[in-house]
């Protein structure tokens, strides 16, 4: 047992952890050693995301897997891969629209695009792009600011499925046009309007197809 210098040599004995018993400590517990083995079984580090938002989604995700506890649903994740995907799927709800800052988009307009433009060649990196709406929105940025054409784009996510819609670059009319110029009368109906895909862009899973 390690004693601070300077302590009594007997300053240790006696003080070992006092385990907590509570159910709610118990719970707190078992989230903390099934997103530990997330990490270490898939490499996805969920681990310093918000307490509370992150375990509402756990405890419905094991209801929906008919499961008792926290700690069986960690069995079932580590030891089937079906269910680890599913578990991800969950924990990573895609939170997405065209210009979705736009106090982003303004400050890179103002601070980053003339230091860029010192550039012969530019890449760009959307990490955890969802389905691609603010990668359009940075394509758009870069063509009216005439530097799209010296821009690779590349566009990462961790759900196949969310890269595929980004592909297919089809959006609904209203979120775009409300982005795009707020004062704009709304649409009486949701039209899907196709962007053209960036011919840039490249869109990567974790695997990197």
């Amino acid at each position: 047992m390690a004693v601070p210098l300077g302590a009594p040599a007997d300053a240790g004995r006696g003080q070992a952890h006092r385990p907590s018993g509570g159910r709610a400590d118990l719970e707190d517990l078992e989230v903390r050693l099934l997103l530990e083995a997330i990490y270490q079984r898939y490499g996805y580090d969920f681990r310093q995301y918000a307490e509370a938002s992150i375990q509402r989604r756990i405890r419905h995700h094991v209801r929906e897997e008919g499961l008792p506890s926290i700690s069986r649903l960690q069995e079932r994740v580590l030891h089937d891969p079906a269910a680890g995907k599913r578990f991800l799927s969950v924990l990573t709800v895609p939170v997405t629209s065209m210009f979705r800052d736009p106090q982003f988009f303004a400050a890179f307009r103002e601070k980053a695009v003339p230091l860029l433009r010192t550039y012969p060649f530019l890449r760009v990196w959307h990490a955890g792009c969802s389905t691609g709406e603010e990668v359009y929105s940075m394509a758009i940025l870069l063509e009216e600011e005439g530097l799209y054409e010296r821009c690779q784009i590349y566009a990462t996510d961790l759900s196949p499925q969310a890269l595929e819609r980004a592909r297919e670059g089809i959006y609904g009319r209203t979120g775009i046009i409300g982005r795009l110029r707020p004062s704009a009368p709304r649409p009486s109906g949701e039209r899907r309007v196709p962007a053209r895909e960036p011919p840039s862009a490249r869109w990567l899973t974790r695997g990197g197809g």
